[in-house]
């Protein structure tokens, strides 16, 4: 490995929504090392180590974009592209092979002293609304581009859009008052939308074949990458045209 040792742990596994890029999340005792991979022309598959951390620890999971794993310096949150610190807690007791997991948005770990630990974002603060000339920040049925075409692809299918920086939202915003409008979708369905890496667990809108169809929402934007939503697809064979206007935004 990059920082030293054999592997013992389970390697973490995480696709980046940004570019698509696949990346494989390495801990053992001499430190935490994360590798993108790649594939050469004639379709041979390499790791590529692109940072590595010194504090060893146990396997590590990757939750909303955010790495996660024991160290032996306690419970530790990394930005997975660059291994940079978000987060640490020290205040978990000595681990050996506890390894942190994720579920229903909460965080638990165990330590040797034999307890169990759970952790949970911080409430929301209190955010002032500032509203905008209604601005259309995605179109589909415009050419192909970042925030135009092709129209949304059939069941499962995840599209980003970048909404920080465009229709006069500051990079701080927390959150954007939206109108999501289907298109002539051509079968029954719903969209998903929320921050990127963590699209709504509900349906935001519900369409039938070809009925054009709108739905106000507030979406997040404190995903990964910051200042984007993804856009995800359940049910309807086929294709919709999508456009997402917003009308104002939270900080």
């Amino acid at each position: 490995m990059p920082q030293g040792g054999e592997v013992l742990t389970a390697p973490g596994v995480w696709s980046n929504p940004a570019d698509g890029g696949a990346w494989v999340l390495i801990a053992n005792g001499n430190g935490l090392s994360g590798l993108e991979a790649t594939v050469d022309g004639l379709g041979n598959p390499s790791l590529s180590a692109k940072w590595t951390d010194a504090n060893g620890g146990t396997s590590p999971i990757v939750a909303n974009g955010i790495l996660y794993y024991a160290s032996f310096s306690g419970l530790r949150a990394l930005d997975p592209t660059t291994g940079g610190l978000l987060w640490s807690d020290a205040g978990i007791g000595g681990i050996h092979w506890e390894s942190p997991i994720v579920v229903n948005g909460r965080l638990y770990v165990t330590d040797e002293g034999g307890r169990l630990w759970a952790y949970a974002p911080d409430p929301a603060a209190a955010a002032a609304f500032f509203t905008v000339p209604p601005c259309r920040v995605a179109d589909t049925r415009n050419p192909n581009g970042p925030f135009g075409g092709p129209a949304l692809q059939g069941s499962g299918a995840r599209r980003l859009f970048a909404v920080a920086g465009r229709c006069s939202i500051p990079a701080s915003a927390s959150a954007v008052a939206v109108n999501v409008t289907v298109v002539s979708p051509s079968g029954p369905g719903n969209l998903r939308v929320g921050p990127a890496s963590f699209a709504s667990p509900t349906s935001t809108i519900n369409f039938a074949a070809g009925v054009t169809r709108a739905n106000d929402a507030v979406l997040g934007l404190t995903g990964f990458p910051l200042g984007s939503v993804w856009v995800e697809t359940d049910i309807f064979p086929g294709t919709t045209h999508f456009v997402l206007d917003v009308t104002g935004y939270f900080q």
